[in-house]
């Protein structure tokens, strides 16, 4: 993202939001837009996330005054991880050491794992071109896994062509070593599977996970990990059917798509009824707006479902849609569950949030307008207060709980709440 002294996003480039609003595209205009509505909030708020923070801080080191006074006292740098750096982490760290050149940098292009958020591996392979004249120390002793598995390793990786013929090779040239002065067991270490196809190498590999623990090679199924090309259904989903297919239990959060995850619908739903989003509260819907609304309603009802009306959750959102339906045209409501403990016991009166009246705010559309967790009542209208009359008890679950212990996925002790039972709870309309 782009900042300078003139405001951020002045800089050109092909994301550049100018570039954006003035597109032919409808879609990219309406992308350029958001965007400057968002670095407005920002600024308006004497706010930045930390894209911006980064570029603010080149763009601070490119005047000579304030870089020469942020370095002055700066003898050396020292990073590690670097191949999991970004393009502007490695244009600060270049100058922030442009006078001292003494930048040191620790990495493994084979361990680049963070290109999702913008890291790239070129930053340690290009680094001898960034500086040069370098020296370079390669650290090749594994000193943590088996012989056999260091060994295998390095025959792999020196089986793939790595060369660039546009720049620097896409590897540093190495071979990897166990340690010479450590023990290792004599046991199979690696093994191969494979099957006539991905759901018969799934089987194979469920058999083997069994194996492991009816031997006690392994003293927990947590003892196991599973690496895959993705973890996304159509490359886990036959792992995970022959895993359960034996009784396996096994933690794949990521394997359906991203709303489909229990604890993502759990929060959709809390937000849902916090918000007054269901029933009435919506209005008229369409298209795929309506597509969100079923999705919506099936999120509450199931929620509500599982959880039970009795759960202690329950009271405490009642008293948070409560206190948003109070607000009157000027107040503001801070909603700062994470900042504070909440105490959801039954019964037990405890406010620990408050209304501030007579707060001036600047003209804003009528309805409940949100902000970060900060809630605001502007205007009167249909939307301004959630439909919560309707339903006094709604046991939502604010902070779901993603079990990890295997024996108690597999539902040894967990103390699952259940039970349909008779919920006052938002229905589906027809």
């Amino acid at each position: 993202m782009a900042a300078s002294s003139q405001g951020l996003g002045a800089e050109r480039g092909p994301g550049d939001p100018a570039q954006l609003t003035g597109s032919t595209d409808p879609f990219l205009v309406a992308l350029g837009n958001a965007y400057r509505r968002y670095e407005r909030a920002l600024l308006d708020s004497n706010r930045t996330d930390f894209a911006h923070l980064q570029r603010l801080v080149y763009d601070l080191l490119g005047d000579a005054g304030t870089a020469d006074g942020v370095t002055r006292d700066l003898r050396y740098v020292l990073v590690d991880e670097y191949q999991d750096t970004n393009y502007i982490q490695e244009q600060l760290l270049l100058k922030l050491t442009e006078k001292s050149r003494n930048l040191c940098v620790v990495g493994d292009e084979d361990q680049s794992l963070y290109r999702f958020r913008g890291a790239t591996v070129r930053n340690i392979l290009e680094f001898p071109q960034r500086m040069p004249g370098c020296a370079i120390v390669k650290l090749t002793t594994n000193y943590r896994s088996h012989r056999a598995i260091v060994e295998r390793y390095d025959r792999w990786m020196a089986s793939i062509d790595w060369s660039n013929p546009h720049g620097p090779s896409f590897r540093h040239d190495k071979t990897l070593e166990p340690d010479a002065a450590g023990t290792h067991s004599a046991y199979p270490s690696v093994i191969a599977i494979w099957g006539r196809d991905t759901r018969d190498e799934a089987a194979r590999f469920a058999d083997l996970v069994e194996f492991l623990r009816k031997n006690e090679v392994i003293a927990d199924y947590g003892q196991v990990a599973l690496l895959l090309h993705s973890v996304r259904d159509d490359h886990s989903g036959p792992y995970l059917a022959a895993l359960e297919a034996k009784g396996i239990p096994a933690f794949c959060p990521r394997a359906r798509a991203y709303f489909e995850i229990p604890e993502v619908r759990d929060l959709v739903a809390c937000f849902a009824v916090l918000f007054g989003w269901h029933g009435n509260g919506r209005g008229q819907v369409a298209g795929a707006v309506a597509e969100l609304a079923t999705y919506v309603d099936d999120a509450i009802v199931q929620l509500g479902r599982r959880l039970g009306a009795a759960h202690p959750l329950a009271a405490a959102l009642q008293r948070w849609t409560g206190e948003i339906a109070a607000l009157q045209e000027g107040d503001a409501l801070d909603l700062r569950p994470a900042e504070r403990p909440v105490h959801c016991a039954p019964g037990r009166d405890h406010h620990p949030h408050r209304a501030r009246r007579g707060v001036r705010r600047p003209a804003r559309p009528p309805g409940l307008q949100a902000t970060g967790c900060r809630l605001r009542a502007t205007g009167h209208g249909n939307n301004k207060r959630p439909d919560h009359e309707r339903f006094p008890e709604i046991p939502m679950c604010l902070a779901p709980i993603v079990i990890l212990n295997p024996s108690e996925a597999r539902g040894e002790g967990s103390g699952r709440p259940g039970g349909e039972g008779g919920l006052p709870w938002p229905q589906p309309r027809g």
